[in-house]
């Protein structure tokens, strides 16, 4: 997505904002949020910031020390350019492409997309991947996630390729090395994540000390839901420096342990007790994607190119066999109005 005079206009306040929030936190942060509501046109962004804004009005948030730690130990370009793929080209640009391609078109287009690939398979499908991405984003698709399965260095090529679009990493710790970090560091459009597991700590250390955006995410079933709703989990986490916790159900988690984590994740994250901010990756994009254009759709690609749907994966819906907007048309009808 090419710059424009309103993203040039947005970034170069939101830059200026950026420097007033290191001399004063809370009026910034405060600031910042009021001037976003002036700019900000789409559906979602208006949702978020004046949640934000009823957030902070609690002297006493968390989140002011979260926000005031990023902006004094990550890079500025790192912030903005991260920022302005998922805040501009994502959800305003790529939203304003799926709204009306969804409306003349009748199927449902996910904002966020998720690729489940290791590295060698990367290699051998290199062309099917780049397609992929060229594909969506021509269909307003500027957020993905990348889940390694082993040789993660090889998927640095996508965000490399696409500048324009908003990356997360997810690994763990032990592929989280210094060979990985180093290659990664130089990718402003990039969000490493790390599994939260033995070695998390040390790789976050690791990641701060370079200056990075990062987060951490937990794999929850059954096991896991007391913690995530007394918040002992979270309380586990900020230690860490995580702008985001991220909460990742299980394969197999059950629905009724997927929503009830939903909720004590949207219940943790309002209560601003901790300097991490909880994100249940299933039900917070799902509603992201229903405020940007009504109808939920979230959409995963299995290592061997199927989609994955709630119920399973669909061998005839494979990326390597079919154009994504095929894809899309026969998993994500528009429902018919009665």
């Amino acid at each position: 997505m090419e710059n424009n005079i309103p993203r040039i206009l947005i970034e170069v306040t939101a830059r200026g904002a950026i420097r007033e929030l290191k001399r004063t936190p809370r009026r910034g942060i405060r600031n910042m949020v009021d001037l976003a509501l002036n700019f900000c046109h789409g559906r979602f962004q208006r949702a978020f910031f004046e949640s934000a804004q009823r957030l902070l009005q609690n002297e006493q948030s968390a989140y002011y020390e979260l926000v005031y730690d990023l902006v004094n130990r990550v890079d500025t370009d790192r912030l903005m350019t991260f920022g302005m793929n998922l805040g501009y080209n994502s959800c305003t640009g790529g939203a304003k492409t799926i709204r009306r391609i969804e409306a003349s078109e009748g199927y449902n287009i996910p904002w966020l997309a998720t690729i489940m690939v290791s590295g060698d398979q990367y290699l051998d499908q290199e062309d099917a991947y780049c397609s992929l991405v060229d594909q969506g984003r021509k269909l307003g698709i500027y957020s993905w996630q990348l889940v390694s399965r082993g040789n993660a260095a090889e998927l640095l090529a996508l965000p490399r390729k696409y500048q324009d679009c908003a990356f997360a990493l997810f690994c763990t710790p032990e592929e989280w090395d210094e060979a990985l970090l180093e290659e990664a560091s130089p990718l402003y459009n990039l969000l490493p994540v790390v599994r939260y597991e033995e070695g998390t700590e040390e790789v976050c250390s690791q990641m701060r000390e370079r200056g990075l955006f990062y987060a951490v995410c937990v794999p929850y079933g059954q096991e896991e839901l007391m913690d995530i709703q007394s918040g002992e989990l979270f309380a586990c986490t900020e230690p860490l420096g995580s702008a985001f916790t991220m909460l990742m159900p299980r394969e197999g988690c059950p629905e009724g342990t997927r929503q009830e984590a939903y909720a004590a994740a949207i219940q943790v994250r309002q209560s601003q007790r901790y300097r991490t901010i909880p994100w249940d990756i299933l039900g917070d994009s799902c509603m992201v994607d229903s405020v940007i254009s009504e109808d939920e759709c979230f959409a995963v690609f299995a290592p061997n190119g199927d989609l994955i749907l709630p119920e399973g994966a669909e061998e005839h819906l494979n990326l390597f066999q079919m154009s994504l907007t095929d894809i899309l048309r026969a998993a994500y009808p528009k429902k018919k109005a009665q």
